[in-house]
């Protein structure tokens, strides 16, 4: 059913405890992200945004749990509805080592690969720009404004 109508990768698929969505973990602008399908009409709606991955996820009696990652955070558990993706922290591994260091600045950018495509790219501000000639990745561009 999910590849009906919707071209893109579709992992840790699970149905919805009533057997009507099934939820599902795909890459949205290079972020992985948990969607749900309606089965009765196979329409696909993304839940969740923001610049994080989310590694899995488990049906549970109030909605969803699933394991959260992103490039200034670990893996933390987070409870997700499973309506309107809002996600609750549940977890907070290191917390107070993780309070002592200033947070990088993430975004994302756009840019263009040696074939002519263009890619999403993590920006964080640390700098180490990274490009790789010749190749068609994309890469983390991280600036730190200290260095020469």
């Amino acid at each position: 059913m999910l590849g009906a109508k919707y071209d893109n990768n579709a992992e840790h698929a699970t149905f919805s405890k009533d057997g009507k969505f099934i939820y599902f973990i795909s890459a949205v602008n290079a972020c992985n992200q948990i969607m749900m399908q309606d089965i009765a009409t196979a329409k696909v709606k993304q839940l969740t945004t923001g610049i994080h991955d989310y590694q899995s996820i488990l049906v549970s009696p109030k909605g969803l749990i699933g394991s959260r990652v992103s490039m200034t955070n670990p893996a933390e558990i987070y409870s997700i509805h499973g309506m309107t993706g809002e996600a609750v922290q549940l977890t907070q591994i290191n917390k107070s080592v993780w309070d002592k260091i200033k947070k990088a600045e993430v975004r994302q950018k756009w840019v263009q690969t040696t074939d002519g495509k263009k890619c999403w790219c993590g920006r964080s501000c640390l700098r180490t720009l990274i490009l790789r000639k010749n190749t068609q990745h994309c890469c983390i561009v991280r600036e730190d404004h200290n260095l020469p």
